[in-house]
């Protein structure tokens, strides 16, 4: 009898790790298909992400356009950058002074200084005038300035230089002529001490005798 009851027992106990076992294979293998659905979940989520980025960045792009070139002033052409660098180099090249520059963009001298210096920016408005000068010569821009009353500034700067050459060269002229003038007077003063010397040499021979 007690052989029966041990047999029985050891009979369920094998059944019953026969159908836990069966049982955590289910469960692993649904845990395991869960992992893969997941996965591909993840994968369609960034794909998705991606794809509203790049439209968020596509409409962005398209809405700054139009406000880019309606802030554009007209008379800007739509490759055009404004520059310090450019600015300098453009009033160099033209040859002129910062009260004639000031005279054709319409503004006054301490707002070209400050231009120059990155202390301010051009408006807008200012802007196409810029462009304008951007493409004048020398010549052209003298004309306009010389119609506008100005001039006067550019002129004693390119007059000042030749002045300054006059003056030199007349101060050395006058200087040469000074230092020839000192050499004949010490000449006619040598001649004439060596003149005066002979006759008092003279004298005191005659003196003698």
């Amino acid at each position: 009898m007690s052989n029966l009851v041990a047999a029985l027992k050891a009979e369920i106990a094998r059944l019953a790790r026969k159908e836990a076992k069966s049982l955590n294979q289910r469960t692993a293998d649904l845990a395991r298909a869960n992992r893969q659905e997941l996965r591909e979940i993840k994968r369609s989520l960034q794909e998705i992400e991606r794809v509203v980025r790049r439209l968020d960045t596509r409409t962005s792009t398209a809405s700054e356009a139009p406000a880019a070139s309606a802030a554009r002033p007209e008379g800007v052409p739509e490759g055009f950058r404004y520059s310090v660098r450019s600015l300098k180099s453009q009033r160099r090249r033209l040859k002129l002074s910062a009260a004639d520059y000031a005279t054709l963009l319409g503004v006054s001298m301490q707002t070209v200084y400050n231009w120059e210096q990155d202390k301010a920016r051009p408006r807008n408005s200012q802007m196409a005038r810029i462009v304008e000068l951007r493409n004048m010569g020398r010549r052209q821009a003298l004309a306009e300035l010389e119609a506008l009353g100005g001039g006067s500034a550019s002129e004693s700067s390119e007059a000042a230089p030749k002045k300054k050459r006059a003056k030199k060269a007349s101060a050395n002229k006058k200087s040469s002529r000074k230092t020839a003038a000192k050499k004949v007077a010490r000449k006619t003063s040598k001649k004439s001490t060596l003149g005066r010397k002979k006759t008092t040499k003279k004298k005191t021979t005659k003196t003698r005798r």
